[in-house]
């Protein structure tokens, strides 16, 4: 809450006899928490920049994560924490960095920022590897309105004597010019994994479908495929060009496009018979394209509106949601 405490509800909720356990230690109010898997530990993120681990049966606070900075005039604060594994958290912040720290050593061991200054991180979340210690996927909602996404490798799988690097994937493009992504979360239902993405001021939340592992790997070769495809033609026109003498710039392939190398183009045009998932280009790219990339992750399927505009009061706007569990939206509905 904004007097600096968390509060835990548990079965104490509607039992005057027992007031909510409160739990205090940041500097200002709190702004992200998440419990482990076993509902012991409670990790806790502040306006202060801080995270804090709490022992929730203890009723006491283990110890302070520092190392959030503070943008110069902006906001400060976690926007978000995830406990990956029983000793490993991730937290996302308003100063633009995403950090993954080692519960056992209480250090930070991966930090990176939004490719091409993305500013603040306003939304992270996560999803694992189904069989578990497997590698993370991170999506981080951006103040720059783009959802950016990173592969986390699991815990010991570089080589000897080399650091884990974190995987740029790429930045999603919203499905409709203009709007500002200020929430981004994961779901999982019916044996899919879902990415969601609510949009600033906006009546509509964008549902994406998270491939499989085949059919990513399918998609990941297809654009290398075409990639070769491409370089091959470019190759043979420029054999061409030097028979006739013909300037590179006035041979266009069909429809008056040149034809381009870029890897930019490639991805942003994306394959027009699998999907509609685009990525935006930014300055900086540091994507390895041979691995799979946003575009290869995930399919958008809908977009869900929160109803036609209320006469007299405007169009309606979604200002958060969640994901009911398969079997709360079962009983939901059958009542």
């Amino acid at each position: 809450g904004n007097d600096a405490a968390a509060r835990t509800l548990g079965d104490r909720v509607g039992r005057d006899e027992e007031p909510p356990l409160t739990l205090t230690g940041h500097d200002g109010p709190v702004t992200a928490m998440q419990f482990d898997g076993t509902g012991s530990r409670l990790a806790s993120g502040g306006q202060d920049g801080n995270v804090v681990l709490w022992d929730v049966v203890g009723e006491t606070g283990l110890y302070r994560l520092t190392g959030h900075g503070r943008r110069s005039g902006a906001a400060s604060g976690i926007s978000g924490v995830h406990f990956l594994s029983h000793d490993r958290l991730l937290s996302g912040g308003m100063d633009g960095s995403c950090k993954v720290w080692d519960l056992v050593a209480q250090r930070c061991t991966h930090t990176w920022t939004g490719e091409g200054g993305g500013g603040a991180v306003l939304s992270t979340a996560v999803r694992s590897s189904l069989l578990g210690g497997g590698a993370v996927n991170v999506a981080a909602a951006c103040a720059d309105g783009r959802v950016r996404m990173w592969e986390l490798p699991a815990p010991g799988s570089a080589a000897d004597g080399e650091d884990e690097k974190v995987r740029y994937m790429g930045a999603l493009a919203q499905e409709e010019a203009g709007r500002r992504a200020s929430v981004v979360k994961y779901a999982r239902a019916g044996g899919i994994s879902y990415a969601l993405v609510l949009y600033h001021k906006s009546h509509l939340l964008d549902v994406y479908e998270v491939r499989n592992e085949k059919e990513r790997e399918h998609r990941r070769k297809l654009r290398l495929r075409r990639r070769r495809n491409k370089k091959e033609k470019k190759a043979e026109k420029e054999g061409l060009q030097e028979d006739d003498g013909t300037p590179a710039s006035r041979k266009k392939k069909k429809g008056g496009i040149l034809d381009s190398d870029s890897e930019d183009d490639e991805e942003v045009t994306g394959d027009q018979n699998a999907g509609t998932t685009t990525e935006l280009a930014i300055p900086g790219d540091s994507r390895d394209f041979n691995h799979v990339t946003v575009a290869d992750e995930l399919l958008h399927v809908l977009s869900i509106s929160a109803g036609p505009p209320v006469p007299g009061e405007g169009a309606l706007r979604i200002r958060g949601f969640c994901v009911l569990p398969a079997v709360a939206a079962g009983s939901v509905s059958k009542s």
